[in-house]
């Protein structure tokens, strides 16, 4: 299908990630496989028809999103319509992140024997960094005299940098290799890492399941709960907007504790 090279040349152009392009790409395959029809044939009904399918489906309102967010960028700048326009796409979920106690981390990181897999775990809670970051990381990228760690080209392509833990730096030791986290062939996978994760809060006995991303959520609201001001925050987790970083307002509960019940006026 020759409109989906010139998906992936548009995504190209525009500087999306290989993820994003591979994920577009996926769900434009799907979408014609469904409709069965050329794309100049292709009505709105169609497409909500296939949106509807996937929610009776139960997929997540994010994976419709995303997919609603395909279609509208393909028919608009491949197939040059106004589809895109009058597509209806299903309101995002609101839900608060899962988060994890500095006790229940700490005991994750306890129960690891392995110090790779120590150091990961580490790395992810005492930075915020997102786990496509951690895994990407090189020695060069660790200013240890400073402890900073600098992030190059995180999502949106754009550097930042964020905290490196004096507590990791025991943990660092250097294995003449590109990468600090290496797998078998080069450096290690997403999957690998998140099996790791999952391991470790089972042997911490941790019933919620957990994800990398659950230590990023947790970064970010113990150190509201400390009172490190919100911008701070914003600018080590690399949020473009306020109102992402703001969701974990929700979650702190440096003020909460400090309301009182009327019962107990």
């Amino acid at each position: 299908m020759k409109e989906i090279e010139e998906l992936k040349n548009k995504l190209k152009l525009k500087g999306c990630s290989n993820k994003t392009i591979k994920i577009y790409c996926y769900f434009i395959k799907r979408f014609f496989a469904f409709v069965k029809k050329a794309p100049e044939k292709v009505t709105k009904q169609d497409i909500e028809n296939y949106l509807l399918t996937l929610i009776n489906n139960n997929y997540y309102s994010a994976t419709v999103r995303l997919n609603g967010a395909a279609l509208s960028f393909f028919f608009k700048h491949i197939i040059k319509n106004n589809l895109e326009t009058n597509i209806i796409i299903p309101k995002r979920e609101k839900k608060l992140p899962k988060v994890l106690t500095k006790t229940q981390i700490i005991e994750m990181i306890n129960k690891t024997n392995n110090l790779k897999h120590k150091l990961l775990i580490i790395l992810l809670y005492s930075s915020g960094m997102r786990i496509s970051e951690c895994l990407n990381l090189k020695w060069q990228d660790l200013d240890l005299e400073n402890n900073i760690i600098k992030i190059n080209q995180g999502k949106g392509k754009k550097d930042r940098i964020t905290i490196l833990a004096e507590t990791a730096k025991q943990y660092l030791k250097d294995n003449n290799k590109e990468y600090i986290f290496t797998g078998r062939n080069s450096k290690l996978t997403v999957r690998s890492a998140q099996e790791i994760i999952k391991k470790a809060g089972k042997r911490a006995n941790i019933k919620q399941p957990i994800s990398p991303h659950t230590l990023r959520h947790s970064f970010a609201t113990h150190l509201l709960d400390q009172g490190t001001d919100l911008r701070h925050i914003q600018k080590l987790l690399g949020h473009s907007r306020i109102s992402t970083t703001q969701v974990y307002t929700h979650l702190t509960k440096r003020d909460i504790s400090n309301i009182k019940s009327p019962l107990d006026k």
